[in-house]
């Protein structure tokens, strides 16, 4: 859980979309995005959720971007091939 809590800690402290991408691509396989097409979130991948959490509604809250991204084949084809994983809401 002390990863999660870092992860959150740092994610929730920046302030730009800019520096949440830049954190996201640095940090692949901490943090999944949900795409819809009126916002953009974060959420801890399922890989670092310690099995002690039963529900994904336990874990501690990450900021949402500011500008929501949408959603379309495209652009989750982009985000696949930079290595982030996305998927809709």
């Amino acid at each position: 859980m002390k990863q999660i809590l870092k992860i959150q800690k740092e994610w929730n402290a920046l302030k730009t979309d800019t520096e949440r991408w830049t954190y996201l691509f640095a940090n692949k396989g901490k943090i999944g995005l949900k795409l819809d097409n009126d916002v953009t979130f974060s959420e801890f991948h399922s890989d670092i959720i310690p099995d002690e959490i039963e529900e994904l509604d336990d874990l501690p809250d990450l900021n949402n971007f500011a500008e929501w991204l949408g959603w379309s084949d495209g652009v989750w084809h982009l985000l696949i091939f930079l290595g982030i994983e996305a998927e809709p809401v």
